[in-house]
């Protein structure tokens, strides 16, 4: 503070030392010999004494602070695009269960991508209306599937073959909110002996156990994570805006969930979601009558019969007149038996509504 007003008092534009420069111009000319050395000197002395107190304050507040003298840490600017990612996800989790990786070329011929696939010449994946032909005679296009990749894959292993293959495909489709001419596909192929659909519903479940959804799902209901609910209800609010079939709804409906619960968890996962889906576009109306009449035990680790016994007589309805003859959509964060949705449905079918449809996030089999 005083270095400041030492600056103030004597440097600044208006300061004693500029004033006295102002007074040396209307000194007579013998005068001017005299002091203007002496002035300079002054002006000079001055400048000196506020520069050295300066680096001197300097240097205590560094050894005050005790200022790590090392360069700084580099902190990377972007991240990944969410399209790399989810396959980057999901190739992880495919290794894991011994997939290799297989890639191919995008500009494919019209062996690997049709005729090696037995799709007939009068198929109309092969019209020009469907498909990027770069040229004709012979035909050499875009692929339209990663199974091209397959093919390629067989011609060069033998069985055993255990491999997904990634990547981008191409479609000549019209560019909407739903859908591009240009995404995304991972296929798989498994060519063993005594392989069955057994070991394909167990690939599909360990990768839905995995998968980025499972863990989004567990953040939002085990900690708390409100944003995992957000993403979802955007998710779900795209869904049903450009869907006609959802443009009748008269209420949405959230799962509730027991007192104990909402007093741990702090919310209800699926009334969350009801508010994303109407703060992203899909304007209707929450109902918040359908509520739990007792406290029903975990429902984690059990099977169909176990959850259908445990949630008999769940749900208890008010307002019946309000949901008479209208159309409703229940919402929820993921379906595992379909028990608890099963005896909400049961329970709101006592109010006579004209439908009932229902939204989830995610949903597995058993």
């Amino acid at each position: 503070m005083k270095l400041f007003r030492y600056k103030i008092r004597f440097l600044v534009k208006k300061g004693l030392v500029n004033q006295l420069f102002i007074d040396f111009k209307d000194l007579a000319s013998e005068e001017k010999k005299i002091l203007g050395k002496e002035l300079n000197v002054l002006k000079s002395r001055v400048e000196e004494l506020y520069n050295n107190a300066e680096v001197e304050l300097r240097s205590a507040q560094c050894v005050n602070e005790k200022i790590n003298p090392l360069p700084g840490y580099y902190s990377e600017l972007g991240s990944r695009h969410p399209i790399s990612a989810i396959i980057d996800e999901m190739t992880s989790i495919f290794e894991r269960l011994g997939f290799s990786i297989s890639t191919g070329p995008e500009i494919e011929d019209d062996w690997h991508n049709f005729t090696a696939l037995n799709l007939p010449e009068y198929h109309p994946a092969r019209d020009m209306q469907d498909t990027f032909f770069i040229q004709t005679n012979p035909d050499t296009l875009l692929r339209t599937h990663t199974s091209s990749v397959q093919v390629r894959y067989m011609e060069n292993n033998k069985p055993p073959i255990r491999t997904i293959s990634p990547g981008r495909v191409f479609r000549n489709e019209a560019v909407s909110s739903r859908s591009h001419c240009i995404f995304h596909q991972v296929e798989g192929l498994y060519i063993d002996k005594d392989v069955s659909f057994a070991d394909l519903k167990q690939t599909l479940l360990y990768f839905t156990k995995e998968s980025i959804v499972q863990k989004i799902i567990f953040e939002l209901k085990y900690k708390q994570n409100k944003k995992a609910g957000y993403l979802f209800g955007r998710l779900i609010a795209n869904a049903l805006v450009n869907n006609s079939k959802y443009s009748q709804i008269d209420y949405l409906i959230p799962i509730p969930i027991s007192k104990r619960k909402l007093k741990k968890r702090g919310f209800n996962q699926s009334l969350i979601i009801c508010e994303a889906i109407i703060a992203n576009g899909y304007q209707v109306p929450i109902f918040t009558g359908l509520v739990t009449l007792r406290e029903g035990a975990t429902q984690t680790h059990k099977d169909r019969l176990q959850r259908s016994a445990e949630t008999h007589s769940l749900f208890s309805l008010t307002q019946f007149n309000t949901l008479k003859g209208k159309h409703l959509l229940i919402i929820d964060d993921v379906i595992t038996t379909g028990a608890t949705l099963e005896t909400a449905c049961a329970c709101l079918m006592q109010a006579q509504p004209a439908s009932i449809q229902i939204a989830t996030a995610a949903y597995t089999y058993y």
